[in-house]
């Protein structure tokens, strides 16, 4: 809407109504020396002013607000139409091994008939029992460390580090 001097006038007179367009009332202003001079606003009021005045919108709200809520709709019906398809389909694969090994039981249990299971099972603890088990010397161990003061020092490192961040999650979940 553009404005002349006596809208102006009849904006300023009557406080209570506030103009339609407050960017073209403010452009008018800017534009006109007779309304500067009536207005007399100082440089810092007009630019409070010029804060206040709500600026409008390149697309109407209402359209915009109504093609998220389509939108939204459109994403929920297809996520529900995901969970109806994924439970049948777990289901089947979830069954599908026990309908399998009913199908073919015969062969399975011929199948687990035919080796000679215990010719396996003492060729295979024989041989576990051959490999050596080395012998572990715990003291030697500690002595080790405890004679090394690097050691020591990247153990207490490693230590602090744990507990510096077990403090600063501690922290982060109570905030």
């Amino acid at each position: 809407m553009r404005y002349n001097c006596d809208d102006i006038k009849y904006y300023l007179d009557h406080g209570d109504k506030d103009p339609e367009s407050p960017q073209d009332f403010l452009n008018h202003i800017d534009n006109c020396q007779r309304c500067s001079r009536i207005i007399g606003l100082e440089p810092e009021l007009e630019e409070t002013f010029a804060l206040f005045a709500p600026e409008t919108l390149p697309v109407s709200l209402e359209e915009n607000i109504l093609t998220r809520i389509m939108k939204f709709e459109k994403e929920l019906g297809e996520e529900k139409r995901m969970e109806k398809l994924l439970i049948p389909i777990v289901g089947f694969f979830s069954a599908l091994p026990i309908f399998l090994v009913a199908w073919f039981w015969k062969d399975i249990r011929s199948f687990f008939n035919s080796p000679d299971l215990t010719y396996t099972y003492n060729n295979l603890s024989s041989f576990i029992l051959e490999i050596p088990i080395p012998e572990i010397d715990l003291a030697g161990i500690v002595t080790a460390i405890a004679n090394s003061p690097p050691i020591i020092l990247s153990l207490i490192t490693i230590t602090s580090l744990v507990w510096a961040f077990s403090i600063i999650e501690a922290q982060k979940t109570l905030k």
